[in-house]
């Protein structure tokens, strides 16, 4: 990394970059850094793009670098953000040149690690965001998602089995991804619908990823190294919140080619031990369920794919032993 930023102080040096060799690559590698979670590179990458002198973005220069300035963050969501008129904050006809560097920026701020209270501000990110028209708050998305942004589990009207084994992220950053979307789609709640499909994929992706590979873990007699059996727990833990968020904000979604490897690997795995597994309190899986039976579009789901569920969930209230919570 020492090698890296002092490419970037040197690159950041340039008069003239739109004369090197392939600029234009030059620059879109610029762009992407700065959304990454090493402050310093941030830094770097936006003097870069600076020397262009594209004059849209140059009139906002101080602005772009105060949300690299912790005291100055938060300042710069609410003034600059905001949709206002006055000089201190974003012009409408600037927005689809400077939003994209501001939301890389944003991007790496929130996931730079041990900065203050990153849920916090991860929060305060997700209620600007909310206030943005849809394609913009899309544009923010596709930068959060990454390479899962160009996902498609389902794709033709048919499931896409292979696209499951492919490794597009390690498990730590589908562990952070998640978080963060968790906290997304409980700013935003049912505002969110019109994102959400957008959503659908990546979490399908790395809750059933999760599920095999905590299942592999287990029957696996060999050493956990990296502790990869915790992080696959803790995925499919935060993942399933997740997808509970989706199914209740968007029940009218085209679920029926995702419901086969749900029930697959998700539930029919966990049915012989769903009473015993919620008898002292609410899993997510009768959370899940929970949110299937309050919306007409999905309370077939209870029974159409796996007539033992409903048995199953009869023996969680007939137990004797289940807490009052639970009934």
């Amino acid at each position: 990394r020492k090698d890296q930023k002092a490419m970037l102080s040197l690159f950041s040096l340039f008069k003239n970059p739109k004369v090197l060799y392939k600029a234009s690559e030059v620059y879109s590698a610029m762009l992407a850094l700065l959304s990454h979670g090493d402050r310093e590179i941030q830094r770097y990458a936006l003097e870069s793009i600076l020397i262009w002198k594209n004059p849209t973005i140059s009139r906002y220069e101080e602005q772009l670098k105060g949300f690299l300035d912790d005291a100055k963050f938060k300042e710069q969501l609410t003034i600059f953000l905001d949709f206002g008129n006055d000089d201190d904050s974003l012009q409408d006809n600037h927005r689809s040149k400077i939003l994209p560097l501001v939301f890389r920026l944003m991007y790496g701020i929130i996931i730079t690690k041990g900065k203050g209270d990153q849920q916090a501000d991860r929060k305060a990110v997700f209620t600007i965001i909310s206030r943005f028209e849809d394609d913009e708050v899309k544009q923010f998305l596709a930068v959060l998602l990454g390479r899962l942004n160009q996902l498609e589990v389902v794709k033709n009207g048919v499931f896409q089995e292979q696209s499951l084994t492919e490794e597009l992220l390690d498990q730590r950053r589908q562990l952070g991804l998640m978080n963060m979307l968790h906290d997304f789609l409980d700013t935003l709640r049912m505002t969110a619908a019109s994102l959400t499909p957008q959503l659908v994929d990546p979490v399908i992706y790395c809750l059933i990823r999760a599920v095999r590979n905590s299942t592999e873990s287990t029957n696996n007699i060999e050493p956990d190294e990296g502790g990869k059996l915790g992080l696959a727990r803790s995925i499919r833990q935060i993942s399933l919140r997740c997808l509970i968020s989706i199914f209740d904000i968007i029940p009218n979604f085209n679920w029926h080619l995702y419901l086969p490897v749900i029930f697959h690997d998700l539930i029919r795995p966990r049915l012989d031990k769903l009473a015993q597994e919620n008898a002292q309190a609410v899993s997510g899986f009768l959370r899940l369920f929970s949110v299937w039976a309050k919306h007409t579009e999905t309370v077939s789901f209870l029974f159409r794919f796996d007539r033992q569920l409903v048995s199953r969930l009869a023996e969680c209230v007939s137990n004797n032993s289940t807490k009052e919570e639970v009934r």
